[in-house]
Parts: structure tokens; sequence; C-alpha cells
């Protein structure tokens, strides 16, 4: 079961039934470590890989774990994003749910610029 983890917090993530492309690339690339990003309650950061995903969508549950192709990084949503319509995660864009991390909301501690690997 692949992992986030970032400062203190660490999040197990279970692969979803979707975009096993994308799920593939990112396990056979892993580990890697990129800066965190935020974006409301988003956090994402970069991936090495570049895969066009099979299905994607801006609409997410707290809880998922995505790539987005456009900047080639793994997001995680636990809450309202600037782009949301009330209380549900939006990404500014297409992203490729590939799993669900059940304490994402745990990664609200993570400051912008720390580092965060995905084992």
């Amino acid at each position: 079961m692949p992992e986030i983890t970032a400062g203190e917090v660490t999040v197990e993530v279970e692969w979803r039934d979707e975009n096993a492309d994308v799920q593939e690339a990112l396990a056979d690339s892993a580990p890697f470590e990129g800066n965190a990003r935020l974006w409301g309650d988003e956090l994402y950061f970069d991936a090495p890989v570049d895969v066009t995903p099979e299905e994607a969508r801006a609409e997410v549950e707290v809880g998922t774990v995505a790539y987005w192709s456009k900047g080639n990084a793994v997001c995680v949503f636990w809450g309202p994003t600037p782009a949301s319509v009330g209380d549900e995660p939006r990404a500014a864009g297409p992203v490729a749910p590939i799993g669900h991390a059940e304490e994402a909301e745990r990664l609200a501690s993570v400051e912008a610029g720390e580092t965060v690997r995905f084992s």
C-alpha cells in the first residue's frame, strides 16, 4: 500500500479501480519526493511521471488521491479548494483519481515547501 509522508504526517493510500496506468507509473517511480504546495484543502507535489490518464474529472471526494497530468503532480484532497462550490473538494482542472487516503485531513498541518515523499 503506497504512503504519502510530509513532516510528521504519514497517510496510507488505498489504490482504486481506475487509472491503473497512472498507478503503475507512480509505483514504478517510487519512492520519490517533491515540495508541498497547498491550494485550499488540497496538498499537491511533483511526480516524476508523464502519463495521459484514462479518466479525469474536477469533482472529487474527500480523501481522494489523484494525478494532475497538466502539472505532473500527485494531489490529495480533504476539503474545499478555491474552485469548490460548497464544502466538496474540487480540483483546478481535471485530475485522475488513483486512490483514497482515509485520514487525508491530517495533511492540513503540512506547510508549503515541506518535503513530501511518495513511497
